[in-house]
């Protein structure tokens, strides 16, 4: 009985963790029977094994509290039969046992999964795919609008912060007919945000803007943007930015020079940006 109680749980713990990791692509027909007409469920493939596979953690839980509880029976009516209380004792034993590698499987495969996920999670400001009209793109995770006057926002640097912080904002189809002194704008709260500049120059391109939060209520407040021809972002779901209070930290907008030849080191950098002193500035 314990031998299958352990083999079990060390099938489904298994089975956990290769699900979410190899079940994570829709590459086992199930789109073909759907194309079919037949009604099949709207969850991916990985979130149904691993329902599955909790529902089983669960069931192996209750099963063990069971067993302690009959062990407990054994041992209450056993009447001073060392025979039977021997016996309830292993049961109790083994369930506790059980019960603790349970909860722990759940909790590992909690905690590793969390922690490649960290790990792995891709970094919106670096490459990605090929492009391709709606069929990928140079953001991991966001398709390129098909229309190439459609602009997009697919991540931003980050979500909270003071007044004055410097919010990267990253997406498809900012510049459109590449007029260098023709921009679009962001609005942080329905107010015009200032586009900081780097070495005098703007940081707006076709695929990313840095932008300056500007003095606004202690809130939670919608991101907007236009490009270059006044056509607003296409978001099902606005990206916000979370304004608190505290004081202004460092807030770098470049460096200048941001590369350099190897033989050419060490070379001298200038960081640009704000929030470096009481004052700020460069």
């Amino acid at each position: 009985m314990r031998k299958l109680f352990f083999t079990t749980l060390s099938t489904l713990s298994l089975f956990y963790l290769w699900s979410s990791k190899a079940l994570a692509q829709d590459e086992f027909g199930i789109n073909d029977l759907a194309d079919s007409g037949i009604n099949l469920g709207t969850k991916d493939l990985e979130a149904t094994i691993s329902g599955i596979v909790n529902i089983s953690l669960g069931f192996l839980g209750i099963l063990a509290t069971l067993l302690i509880l009959y062990g407990g029976f054994i041992w209450m009516t056993s009447q001073g039969n060392a025979d039977k209380v021997q016996k309830a004792k292993l049961i109790i034993i083994s369930a506790v046992i059980g019960l603790v590698i349970v909860v722990s499987a759940y909790a590992i495969s909690r905690f590793v999964l969390s922690s490649l996920y960290n790990v792995t999670e891709p970094n919106p400001d670096g490459g990605g795919g090929g492009g391709g009209g709606g069929g990928g793109g140079i953001w991991p995770g966001c398709d390129e609008p098909f229309d190439p006057n459609e602009p997009v926002i697919c991540s931003i640097s980050r979500s909270s912060g003071p007044v004055g912080t410097y919010v990267t904002i990253y997406g498809y189809h900012f510049i459109v007919d590449e007029d260098p002194n023709t921009f679009g704008e962001v609005q942080i709260g329905n107010v015009v945000t200032e586009i900081v500049e780097c070495n005098n120059q703007s940081t707006w391109s076709a695929n990313k803007v840095t932008v300056k939060v500007p003095v606004l209520l202690l809130a939670i407040h919608n991101i907007e943007l236009k490009n270059d021809k006044n056509i607003q972002s296409i978001e099902d779901v606005p990206f916000t930015f979370n304004v608190i209070e505290g004081t202004l930290g460092p807030n770098i907008a470049c460096l200048v020079p941001d590369n350099a030849n190897a033989t050419a080191l060490p070379a001298g950098v200038v960081i640009e940006g704000a929030g470096f002193s009481n004052i700020g500035g460069t």
